[in-house]
């Protein structure tokens, strides 16, 4: 769905609320995945995780829960900055 995309892309998200982002979700269930692609059944590639760069953005983060889809080398990365993997 192009519209429900590119809401989220431009969507801002305010500095002050970043700083309380202590958890990463990645899960197919999420509701966000449905409003931008509805008759997803789960397959694809549309949502994975390509990089981890935006993590600069979020000073706090202390767990990613879905782990599992991410690729080594980030589940990597995010044990190198002392972040919680919960698959």
């Amino acid at each position: 769905m192009p519209q429900a995309q590119s809401y989220f892309e431009k969507l801002e998200f305010p500095t002050d609320l970043s700083e309380s982002v202590e958890q990463l979700i990645f899960d197919g269930d999420c509701q966000v995945y449905f409003e931008c692609c509805p008759h997803r059944d789960g397959e694809g590639d549309q949502f994975d995780v390509s990089d981890l760069d935006d993590l600069n953005h979020l000073p706090n983060p202390k767990r990613v829960i879905g782990a599992e889809w991410l690729t080594p080398e980030h589940r990597a990365l995010l044990r190198s900055r002392g972040i919680e993997l919960i698959e």
